[in-house]
């Protein structure tokens, strides 16, 4: 990315214009994805973390 910056701004330069910073931030600026990812997150119930705890107690013991 920071090859293609440089060569934006040295054919400016070659151009014999000075940069226009403000096209050159958008230009380069990062895009906002246009919308979020749906993400679904199915937790296991409680008692299943009962049971582990209890094997791992039994583990222990």
């Amino acid at each position: 990315m920071r090859g293609i910056r440089t060569q934006a701004l040295q054919q400016c330069l070659d151009d014999g214009q000075l940069p226009d910073l403000d096209a050159l931030c958008s230009r380069f600026e990062a895009k906002p994805a246009s919308a979020m990812p749906e993400v679904n997150v199915q937790l296991a119930p409680l008692s299943d973390y009962e049971a582990l705890l209890d094997m791992a107690t039994e583990v222990a013991a």
